[in-house]
């Protein structure tokens, strides 16, 4: 006799109290047996499934579901993609609806920032966070989506990074004020977290080794950190010692392995190979971030580059390729293990396939040029640099200093201004430091009227600007303009010396700097001549007889010397024991 429904819904309710999702499919397969269309079993059924971790699964069961129920699980099957990391699909699934809960709010935004759709990812999180300013959770996102994004130094100054002390988010405002720059601070926020973090787990009950072991990321990125002020003594000591205790997070093992060889560089290279396998495992790879990824895979065909294994390097290679085809680390790696073999052709010609497919790469233009430098073709670089749009302050003055150096000042002062131009229209920062940098170039390749025209600019920005005012000066002096004699006067006087303080000029850097001899007026600097070497003649040296043209070889390798007779050539006698006879005087 078959079990009636409302007994197998007790049960169902039974084994959901003590979370025995296995007999919730069970039962729930039963009801659906005498009932197919009933939609609360199915309901029960699908969502046990999630809790078992069979999110396939539950994608393949969730198709044959009515609509009615189908519309109301979108957050499920979004999630169950993200479990999978389908990524695509599953913002393709949220982004229609309309409107949108709490909860797949929070889940696009995890979707965004692990597809580095970061200003997205800000900008869900800031809009949750005026709903409920008080959730820890949801700063702590906000704090870890603003380091990985280009807007870390805007987070650092618009957030508060205090809060109530509590690990995650103390743990998290670390990594930001990181990326922004600003290490003591983000050192400050590390030892706040760590012992947030310790007291916490003390008060769970957790023993010194289980504590130690969660602390562990906030030790690696102690680490981290030490690295990047240049104590890198201090960051393998901390990462040697993370290693050897094994942390139970695959993610914190696999970044310090990675940490480790880049901090050898190119010492124990055999080591470093060994511990970047680590970082290769797939269970461990897969929680890494995507720039983690990048960098452990170039790190690892890098390594094995280095160690002259170069089919394995090849092979990492392929994978960072296959996993990342629109980077360019792909190409640098493969132009690197070229160049290690002393390849740089091929180099070249890799570097030139990814500009092919990808014109104005920055990164692979960059490599492309210091390789054309590298060979002496500054031609090259040139035009490579020249292929790049994108206005950066540096690769703008790169360019005008290149065509210095070929002859070209005219190209070079037209890629200054139009530079100069695309700075100020995007309000960079940089724009008042690149008009300084354009107004020293017309100065050094004497033009004078666009000099002039530069440092006045500058000095209308800010009237009180010194360098700019003395620039101007220079340059209308040089360009014969008598306003240079107004702007001159305009400038900070000499200093007055009071009667007796000529003597303490003497002590000053710059006089004490110059131990030259000093010259009368009038007199002139003359060039100071050596004195003849005498040249030492052999003995009994005839200038009328040539010299032997084999005198550099020694007496017994010289052709005209005459080999005598080896001495005891023919004395057979003296050979063998003493008192003995030889045959041949026998046979006499």
């Amino acid at each position: 006799m078959a079990t009636p429904p409302h007994v197998l819904f007790g049960e169902i309710e039974d084994a959901i109290n003590v979370q025995d999702y296995t007999t919730v499919i069970t039962k729930c397969d039963l009801v659906l047996s005498a009932n197919a269309s009933d939609i609360e079993a199915l309901h029960c059924k699908l969502v046990a499934l999630i809790h078992m971790g069979q999110h396939q699964r539950f994608l393949d069961e969730v198709l044959h579901c009515p609509d009615e129920l189908l519309s109301q699980l979108s957050f499920e099957r979004a999630y169950c993609l993200y479990r999978l990391q389908r990524d695509s699909e599953a913002l393709d699934l949220i982004r229609p609806i309309s409107p949108k809960t709490k909860g797949l709010l929070q889940l696009e935004a995890q979707l965004c920032y692990r597809i580095r759709e970061f200003a997205r990812c800000i900008e869900i999180y800031r809009d949750l966070l005026q709903k409920d300013p008080r959730n820890m959770e949801l700063r702590a996102n906000l704090f870890a989506a603003y380091a990985l994004s280009d807007q870390a130094q805007e987070g650092a100054s618009a957030l508060d990074l205090g809060g109530d002390g509590a690990y995650e988010l103390a743990y998290n405002a670390a990594c930001l004020l990181l990326a922004a720059g600003r290490p003591d601070d983000a050192h400050a926020h590390l030892e706040r977290a760590e012992s947030a973090g310790r007291a916490s787990l003390v008060a769970e009950g957790l023993d010194a080794q289980a504590v130690a072991d969660e602390l562990a990321i906030v030790q690696a990125q102690r680490a981290f950190l030490a690295q990047l002020l240049g104590d890198t003594a201090l960051a393998l000591e901390t990462y040697q010692a993370l290693f050897k205790s094994r942390p139970s997070d695959a993610t914190v093992l696999a970044v310090v392995a990675n940490n480790i060889a880049a901090a050898r560089q190119q010492a124990e290279l055999g080591d470093s190979v060994r511990k970047s396998e680590l970082a290769m495992d797939e269970a461990a790879f897969a929680r890494l971030s995507v720039a983690q990824q990048q960098i452990v895979l170039s790190n690892r065909a890098l390594l094995l580059a280095f160690a002259h294994k170069g089919p394995e390097a090849r092979e990492a290679r392929d994978r960072l390729a296959q996993c990342f085809p629109d980077s360019a680390l792909p190409a640098l790696v493969s132009a690197a293990i070229a160049c290690r073999e002393r390849n740089p052709k091929a180099a070249e010609e890799a570097l030139l396939a990814h500009l092919g497919t990808h014109p104005g790469d920055l990164e692979a233009a960059l490599a492309l040029a210091q390789l054309h430098l590298h060979t002496r073709r500054p031609d090259a670089a040139l035009a490579t640099l020249s292929g790049v749009s994108a206005a950066v302050p540096a690769l703008i003055a790169q360019r005008a200093l290149l065509a210095e150096h070929l002859g070209d000042t005219e190209g070079g002062a037209q890629g200054l201004e139009s530079g100069l131009a695309a700075l100020r229209e995007a309000a960079s920062p940089a724009a008042e430091e690149m008009s300084r940098f354009a107004a020293r170039y017309y100065e050094r390749v004497r033009m004078t009227t666009r000099a002039a025209t530069a440092w006045e600019d500058l000095l209308s920005r800010d009237p009180s600007d010194t360098a700019a005012r003395a620039g101007l000066v220079r340059a209308l002096a040089r360009g014969g303009n008598p306003d240079a004699t107004q702007h001159a006067a305009a400038l900070p006087g000499c200093v007055e010396l009071a009667p007796g303080e000529e003597d303490g000029l003497e002590a000053l850097p710059v006089a004490a700097a110059y131990t030259g001899r000093s010259r009368k007026a009038g007199e002139t600097r003359t060039k100071k001549r050596r004195p003849k070497k005498t040249i030492r003649r052999p003995k009994n040296y005839d200038p009328a007889v040539p010299p032997d043209p084999h005198r550099w070889l020694p007496r017994r390798e010289r052709p005209q010397t005459k080999r005598g007779r080896r001495r005891g050539r023919d004395h057979a006698y003296q050979k063998g024991s003493q008192g003995a006879t030889s045959g041949h005087c026998l046979g006499r």
